[in-house]
């Protein structure tokens, strides 16, 4: 296990906000490892490999919907 990042770490090599972090959490769409009320750490590989594989579930968009 690599080093645990903190909420803002994370946001910054995700190039997102810490907020949308925070929402990723509480959706349950992220692994996090809860360390006290409302402090997260998270494995970025962990988070990283959680993202890739909802991104393959997801629905391509625009594709054949072309009237």
């Amino acid at each position: 296990m690599e080093q645990l990042l903190t909420t803002r770490e994370l946001a910054s090599r995700l190039r997102v906000s810490p907020t949308t972090v925070r929402h990723w959490t509480q959706a349950g769409l992220i692994p996090a490892l809860k360390i006290k009320s409302n402090v997260y750490r998270y494995d970025f590989t962990a988070v990283r490999n959680a993202l890739e594989k909802q991104r393959g579930e997801l629905p391509k968009g625009g594709e054949g919907d072309e009237d």
